[in-house]
């Protein structure tokens, strides 16, 4: 087993998630690129020693920030 065994790994998940997200409609893509900054945003959070509710409000903060902007970019149907 090599040293970086696990960064071989997460690449080809983002390649995999990548080229799933190619077909997709430009508002999914979207989202997925909000889900993958918001659940990095947790990590980085909460490794830097920050309390569970804190970390918690950060990331519902930013969230609600994202749908509102997603929704004024979106047209209803």
């Amino acid at each position: 087993m090599t040293r970086f065994a696990g960064r071989a790994l997460r690449t080809l998940a983002g390649n995999r998630r990548a080229r799933r997200a190619l077909g997709l409609p430009k508002a999914v893509r979207d989202c997925l690129e909000g889900q993958v900054r918001l659940c990095a945003r947790y990590r980085r959070l909460s490794a830097a020693g920050k309390k569970p509710p804190v970390v918690a409000a950060a990331i519902a903060r930013e969230m609600a920030d994202f749908l509102w902007a997603t929704g004024r970019e979106v047209a209803p149907s």
